[in-house]
């Protein structure tokens, strides 16, 4: 559903305003970065993607953040945890781990 992402994606937003110089540029980029899980789920799913992240951001705003994109009904969002639509940790931690290895292999 992309909620974990997008909560990511929020706090280092909120993290990114607090850090001076070309730092900051560099977390907000990972965070724009984050963004493209939840895109993608919502371009698949038949929604546009623009308004999908607007509501998301939203919402996560308000503090609900097992929110995410619905790819089932005609309704954008959903609460991830309340369809028991729920991540894996360690799947997640170790892909966020091998996509910054290889970036900074790139680097």
């Amino acid at each position: 559903a992309g909620a974990t992402e997008i909560e990511l994606a929020h706090q280092l937003q909120q993290f990114g305003a607090t850090v001076p110089g070309l730092d900051q540029y560099a977390v907000l980029k990972f965070a724009e970065a984050l963004e493209v899980v939840p895109k993608i789920l919502a371009e698949n799913s038949g929604h546009n993607h623009t308004d999908a992240i607007t509501q998301l951001y939203s919402e996560h705003q308000l503090g609900k953040k097992n929110m995410g994109i619905d790819v089932e009904s005609g309704s954008i969002v959903l609460d991830a945890a309340e369809n028991n639509i729920l991540d894996h940790a360690e799947t997640k931690k170790w892909a966020l781990r091998f996509t910054m290895d290889a970036v900074l292999t790139i680097l």
